[in-house]
């Protein structure tokens, strides 16, 4: 039977809660993760400033669905996009919840895993070459390391690498799909508004 399923946890599970923070992440938060991620695959090194990597590591791996639009590229240029959904899956319809007293004003704690999929469009002579580079390399220590930094965690599924070229203004352009599944940790906290104890002042009377 489908439904949200909501566990209210108390004891150790609870205290294991309490020692993450609250984390929550925009899709365009994702969309940078993954992107920073691919880059680094492809090779390129971070440079810091302005921003993680150099701008030719982000004309080459690209956000899809850009509200801009994106610059265009030629047949015999290596070109990546990347895109973040979520995917249904039961891990989706989980809640753990908690509740924090904080001197008598409560809180809700709510923790869950987001089912992600990264999904990648290579273009280019390399597409091939350059999708297997991103396949394997999501596997790498270093790379998961830097992803559990932002409680992203790759889920070992099978993937396959499609090969998909594209006839466009009479010319073939190379193009290789893949498809990779990840974990997040969702952590999300409000104020419920119920107090446990107030104490109203007495008048005296005569």
């Amino acid at each position: 039977m489908g439904g949200l399923w909501v566990l209210v946890i108390c004891g150790r599970e609870k205290e294991r809660i309490l020692k993450v923070a609250p984390v929550y992440k925009t899709i365009s938060e994702l969309n940078a993760i993954f992107r920073d991620s691919v880059a680094q695959i492809l090779g390129y090194v971070k440079t810091g400033s302005p921003g993680l990597f150099p701008n030719e590591a982000y004309k080459k791996v690209r956000f899809a669905w850009q509200k801009g639009g994106a610059p265009g590229w030629g047949v015999d240029d290596d070109v990546v996009f990347i895109r973040v959904v979520q995917i249904p899956d039961p891990y989706n319809l989980q809640r753990e919840v908690i509740s924090i007293d904080e001197g008598g004003l409560y809180k809700e704690r709510m923790s869950y895993t987001r089912v992600l999929a990264l999904q990648i469009n290579v273009y280019g002579p390399l597409s091939w070459e350059n999708g297997q580079s991103i396949l394997d390399g999501f596997y790498d220590v270093g790379i998961r390391e830097e992803l559990g930094k932002s409680r992203v965690y790759p889920v070992p599924v099978k993937a396959d690498l499609l090969r998909r070229p594209e006839l466009w203004e009479g010319r073939w352009w190379e193009r290789v799909d893949l498809s990779l599944n990840f974990n997040e940790l969702v952590v999300r906290e409000k104020d419920s508004g119920y107090f446990q104890e107030i104490v109203l002042p007495t008048v005296a009377t005569n």
